[in-house]
């Protein structure tokens, strides 16, 4: 009898703790609904124009492929999205770099393009600071892995024309600019001669330096 009146007490606490911890749940969830409202939240890192690369889909509607759609974005309270422009570090030594960045940038191009009414694209802060009034979600593009810069200055003033606001200066292989912290390889011992013109440059036009991924030398 004990033991029939201790399972009792054992499942009615079981049914009262759910209850309690599903009413928290909706009250916690329901305050987060209402700071996603009020904060600006920026993701600064989306790999979206890759996948699209490799497969195009509609990113206007809901969607179970990749992780980034309008749907979800919206729902989840997202204001400015960072795409990331990814080459693979194997490009550099083919001289392609460049090439890829252009198409994933053209891609991001074409989502503003096919639903304006969705996706802008931006390039100031100021353009940033009225999101909240409106229901697009902002795109800003940074720069995962420097490769496509390809040894020119002017390929990098081009990127920020394009709307590149911050460039990770290498990916898991050293570059033309500096050491990778994953590659055992150390090409430079920290910065090349030219990778110190492009932190120089990137602080004149106002691009931010990524070191995700760079060696502890290159700082």
């Amino acid at each position: 009898m004990k033991r029939f009146t201790l399972f009792l007490l054992l499942a009615a606490f079981n049914t009262y703790s759910q209850n309690l911890l599903q009413d928290v749940d909706s009250t916690f969830l329901l305050k987060a609904k209402e700071l996603a409202k009020e904060i600006l939240i920026v993701d600064t890192h989306i790999d979206l124009p890759d996948w699209l690369y490799d497969e195009w889909f509609d990113v206007s509607v809901k969607s179970d492929y990749g992780e980034f759609d309008f749907q979800r974005a919206t729902e989840g309270g997202l204001d400015v999205a960072f795409m990331s422009i990814y080459t693979s570090p194997n490009l550099e030594a083919e001289g392609k770099s460049k090439t890829k960045a252009d198409s994933l940038i053209r891609l991001v191009e074409k989502l503003e393009q096919l639903w304006p009414d969705k996706f802008k694209i931006v390039k100031k802060v100021s353009e940033i600071r009225n999101q909240k009034v409106n229901d697009k979600i902002l795109l800003v593009m940074g720069m995962e892995n420097g490769s496509p810069i390809e040894g020119s200055l002017d390929n990098l003033r081009e990127f920020y024309n394009k709307g590149i606001r911050y460039i990770t200066l290498a990916h898991y292989k050293s570059n033309h600019i500096c050491d990778s912290a994953n590659d055992p390889e150390r090409k430079w011992n920290g910065l090349s001669s030219f990778g110190e013109e492009v932190v120089k440059e990137m602080n004149r036009l106002g691009i931010m330096i990524d070191v995700s991924h760079i060696s502890d030398s290159t700082f």
